[in-house]
């Protein structure tokens, strides 16, 4: 029986990615044989490119700062297309944003600054995608499965926007400025719970302090009442004192909790 799924996403590997179509073209694999029996000029026949390039451009497209800020984004982005991130997602039915993601993180890891801006870019995709996730346990705080913290050099937030405004106004990428410091800071990245289902919810990032990056990191896990007044006592306050600023996260929905 032929696997059709198994054939298209093959197909696609090959129109995307010149070396995977020449290991296919002289593989023995029988259950490519049907593709070997097509003509080899047909499926990887795409004039300049551009077929290719406009799919990896919408693949990226939630990764402009951190392709913007590297070495040589062009190369960047055709290396994509033959990167084991791109081939396992398009095996595995996963979201090709991410594994961009994932394969930026990987090859800028050794450029400092667009390396940042990369794992910023991801963290905000990935809560973009999350689903709501279930309810927190009754009287209970929790994390919501749209929120994450993570750590950026400082000043990370601070490139992220500056080249932002520099491409909305159609100006070059600014220069990276000079390696960032080993000092990092926490960064609060959360997605807002759209209206419409199949649209990417919002995400935001926020410069916040170290207790507010601890409570998100502890929320991970329900915290009731006593786990609560424990955290606050850790930083000099009163779980009372914490309840203004975790209703406004609870409204944003980057915290939930359990009636």
């Amino acid at each position: 029986m032929i696997d059709h799924r198994l054939l298209q996403r093959t197909l696609f590997r090959a129109q995307m990615d010149p070396g995977f179509a020449a290991e296919l073209f002289d593989g023995k694999d029988p259950a490519f044989a049907l593709l070997r029996q097509a003509s080899r000029a047909g499926i990887t026949a795409d004039p300049r490119g551009t077929r290719r390039l406009q799919v990896l451009g919408n693949a990226t497209l939630e990764f402009r700062l951190s392709l913007a800020g590297c070495d040589d984004p062009r190369t960047r982005l055709e290396g994509f297309a033959s990167s084991v991130e791109f081939h396992a997602a398009i095996e595995h039915d996963r979201p090709l944003p991410l594994a961009a993601g994932a394969y930026l993180c990987r090859v800028l890891a050794d450029q400092a600054w667009p390396s940042a801006l990369a794992k910023l870019e991801l963290a905000l995709a990935q809560v973009r995608r999350q689903d709501a996730g279930p309810q927190a346990p009754p009287e209970c705080w929790q994390r919501a499965s749209r929120a994450a913290v993570i750590d950026l050099p400082v000043g990370g937030l601070a490139r992220a926007a500056e080249i932002q405004a520099a491409l909305h106004a159609g100006n070059p990428c600014p220069a990276n400025p000079a390696p960032p410091s080993e000092h990092i800071e926490p960064i609060l990245v959360y997605a807002r719970a759209g209206t419409n289902p199949w649209a990417l919810a919002d995400a935001i990032p926020e410069e916040v302090n170290e207790a507010v990056a601890t409570l998100f990191r502890r929320a991970e896990q329900p915290l009731g009442a006593q786990a609560l007044d424990t955290f606050a006592a850790e930083f000099d306050a009163t779980a009372s004192d914490l309840l203004p600023l975790m209703h406004e996260y609870l409204y944003e929905g980057a915290l939930v909790y359990g009636a």
